[in-house]
């Protein structure tokens, strides 16, 4: 097994953690000697000022022995309560002015969330979606986008990658309907 070769020569921090004894290791060096984690940045997928709360779309990473990746599995573990710290960065994306002009919206699995904020606005852009996803099951906000086609205020075109006759992709619905 290629997996368990590699766990072996290559092995992580938490796994050598876990061959230790409990608390042998003084928590003062693991803080100055451990290196630090990268920020794991996520796209916003709405905001409510009024109840100062933000939603964000987050796609569970598990590896193959099915341990979830850090983030992950600290998010799954919040409860309703939780106070959680995080940071804002500021974005280019952002809606048109005019609201006459289409908005075309290209995306795959949680690239979907900066665009779920852009339909629960009020503006009446008209938006166009362009999706991917493995199957039916995966299509993340199904029932607001059937809404919002019912509604005439999105048309979503969507690229399902398994379970269906053909394989299709973004790039293929693209060039489908340019023509």
């Amino acid at each position: 097994n290629s997996d368990k070769n590699n766990h072996q020569t290559n092995p992580s921090i938490e796994h050598l953690i876990h061959q230790l004894p409990p608390a042998s290791i003084p928590s003062a060096w693991l803080l100055r000697c451990a290196p630090p984690m990268d920020p794991r940045f996520f796209s916003i997928a709405s905001i409510s000022l009024g109840k100062n709360t933000v939603n964000i779309f987050q796609g569970v990473y598990s590896y193959e022995n099915g341990q979830a990746g850090t983030t992950s599995r600290w998010l799954r573990y919040l409860q309703k309560g939780d106070e959680a710290y995080g940071m804002f960065s500021q974005t280019d994306l952002h809606l048109p002015e005019d609201e006459d002009s289409p908005v075309l919206l290209f995306a795959t699995g949680t690239g979907i969330s900066p665009f779920r904020s852009f339909w629960l606005s009020q503006v009446s852009n008209p938006m166009y979606l362009f999706f991917g996803c493995r199957n039916h099951d995966d299509l993340p906000f199904a029932s607001e986008i059937d809404a919002l086609q019912r509604l005439g205020r999105i048309h979503p075109f969507i690229a399902y990658s398994r379970g269906m006759n053909s394989k299709m992709y973004v790039q293929d619905l693209i060039i489908q309907e340019s023509n």
